[in-house]
């Protein structure tokens, strides 16, 4: 599972976001003190404690609230309460990175002149056992009461378990406008990958598919390496060979992840290495991805058909394959830690080269020689035709002068 959407205390609701419809999970029918409520068939649920002061309420039964109003939409129209603490989880969640959005509307307090208005609701919020929201007061920060209000975290999850928690700790008022209505309320929760797609039990992540196929190419590539050390392939391919192995013969222990950065930069681009050659000051796609880099424009690299949903993750991936392809064999990153940045566990760190050394960077040397190599074979080759054309133009010449006397 990758997303989460709960209805805090009320029915299955189908929310449209865009251009899907979203289904919101209600937990309405669950009432009562403390409990403990499981959704198996979602892997989700929560954990209510606690019991209301001087409510007259032995059964324990006002832990939903619901209010019948044309002014806020179904989604805050309904709350889950807590006199205590109130804890959402979900137990079977993808690890990674998640935006999670909750939704609160104070739908127990008026906006008129009554003393239904002069409540007062604090609580505290914590995500992963972080505090995140002190002293949240949902009639303040939404500048009025029965008003949607919606607030936005990051969260990272790497058990497979995210908790969000809902905690009165003393402070608000209790009694006003009645005994009773105090302590956390919420009106919906929304948990999305974040910078990527997801569908429940359907789709993956943008960054999942990226990682496979580059993790799939790393280990061809790995083999490939192997058979040009051993002689076994012929050929020019200096634009994906390290350069320590280019230049001296000498193949290292991170010399395929050199490769593996070339070709996650063509996978982003959809470009060649090399023969994309955009100006006479680049010899290949790393070169200027490298000047890119430089200029602050990185986003110039990645291929307009990906889409501008996906140009952070894009993004993300030109850092972590310019860190794989840095010169000096000793400062590559190992794959695993390139598989921690492109899940976004790790930072990628800001790889940026020395302008005084960039045009003797040894990168672009076996590249530049290559290419005027080719240069002068073409070269050549033209001179050749055209001394081959002269003098068959002369030897043409002579045998009709020959041929007339």
């Amino acid at each position: 599972w990758c997303s989460l959407h709960v209805n805090s205390g009320g029915e299955d609701l189908t929310i449209k976001e865009g251009k899907r419809n979203v289904v919101y999970e209600g937990d309405g029918a669950v009432e009562g003190g403390a409990s403990l409520y499981f959704r198996s068939s979602s892997y989700w649920g929560f954990s209510s404690t606690g019991d209301f002061m001087d409510d007259n309420n032995h059964q324990n039964t006002r832990f939903v609230e619901a209010v019948e109003s044309t002014s806020i939409s179904a989604l805050y129209s309904t709350a889950r309460l807590s006199p205590l603490t109130l804890t959402y989880f979900h137990s079977c969640l993808e690890n990674g990175s998640y935006e999670v959005s909750l939704h609160f509307a104070e739908i127990q307090f008026t906006n008129d002149s009554t003393s239904q208005s002069l409540g007062r609701r604090i609580f505290d919020i914590y995500i992963q056992g972080n505090l995140v929201e002190k002293d949240f007061n949902i009639k303040d920060l939404a500048l009025g009461a029965q008003v949607p209000l919606a607030r936005r975290y990051n969260a990272s999850v790497t058990n497979n378990i995210l908790e969000i928690c809902f905690k009165w700790v003393g402070r608000g008022t209790t009694r006003i406008p009645r005994s009773g209505v105090y302590g956390p309320l919420v009106s919906a929760i929304s948990v999305n990958p974040y910078l990527r797609s997801c569908s429940t039990g359907e789709k993956k992540n943008v960054t999942v598919y990226i990682v496979v196929g580059v993790l799939a190419i790393f280990g061809i590539l790995s083999i490939a390496i192997i058979l040009w050390w051993k002689g076994c392939l012929k050929g020019r391919k200096n634009g994906y060979m390290a350069p320590e192995y280019a230049l001296w013969g000498y193949l290292s222990d991170k010399a395929d992840v050199y490769s593996f950065g070339v070709v996650a930069l063509e996978i982003v681009s959809g470009k060649n290495n090399n023969n994309y050659i955009p100006s006479n000051n680049c010899v290949c796609l790393l070169d200027w991805a490298c000047h890119l880099q430089l200029s602050g424009e990185l986003k110039e690299l990645i291929d307009e058909r990906m889409g501008s949903e996906v140009n952070k993750e894009a993004e993300r991936m030109v850092r972590v394959a310019l860190w794989c392809t840095n010169a000096s064999p000793s400062l590559r990153p190992l794959m695993s830690e390139v598989v921690s940045m492109l899940e976004g566990e790790i930072p990628v760190p800001d790889v940026i080269p020395e302008p005084s050394n960039y045009t003797d960077d040894l990168r672009f040397k076996a590249m530049r020689d290559f290419h005027r190599e080719k240069q002068s074979q073409i070269s050549s080759g033209g001179q050749t035709q055209n001394t081959t054309t002269i003098q068959s133009d002369v030897h043409s010449s002579s045998t009709f002068t020959g041929q007339s006397t």
